[in-house]
């Protein structure tokens, strides 16, 4: 979930001139999350669960 935010946030649209300008692009999006991209992660966490019915295992 978290990546799928800084890939879009960092990586879309984005020109690092260097490795040192990306790292930190990824610092800034990590530095970020409890704040500002908050209500976007709390979106994408919602817990969705498949319920599969208990079944019988038969020995052989």
């Amino acid at each position: 979930m978290v990546v799928e935010i800084g890939k879009e946030k960092i990586l879309y649209n984005m020109y690092y001139e260097n490795f040192d300008e990306f790292k930190n692009g990824i610092n800034n999006c990590l530095d970020k999350v409890e704040t500002d991209y908050k209500e976007e992660i709390k979106k994408l966490m919602t817990p969705k669960f498949q319920n599969f019915k208990k079944e019988q295992l038969v020995a052989l």
